[in-house]
């Protein structure tokens, strides 16, 4: 069970960068992004380019930072050729976030001011 994972701020965007596992042992990650969905930030970019396997519990992760955004948006980026791209599609999460297949097209992601 490799995991990783790396946070870089640039302005109002926030990068969390996933490599190796996403599941329940990931935790502490999790909780860092769930601070994060309540910062005042322009974009929380997830980004599981390098991400090998994914399980409910990072799903669940990803639905709550979604809907705990206070300000913002949450992106996801997620590659055609991911390995966790299936279950995305497969449970609807790719209709219900943001998800962008490049990290380049998420920096480039303009929010809506309401």
């Amino acid at each position: 069970m490799n995991r990783t994972y790396d946070i870089q701020t640039q302005e109002s965007t926030t990068i969390v960068t996933v490599v190796g596992d996403l599941d329940l042992s990931s935790s502490g990650m999790f909780a860092i992004v769930a601070d994060l969905s309540t910062q005042p930030l322009e974009r929380l970019i997830i980004s599981l380019e390098r991400c090998t396997y994914c399980d409910s519990s990072a799903l669940t992760m990803l639905v709550r930072a979604h809907r705990m955004m206070q300000s913002g948006t949450v992106l996801v980026v997620l590659p055609e050729v991911s390995p966790c791209r299936r279950v995305f599609e497969i449970t609807g999460l790719t209709k219900l976030l943001r998800v962008v297949p490049t990290l380049d097209s998420a920096l480039s992601y303009k929010t809506i001011a309401a």
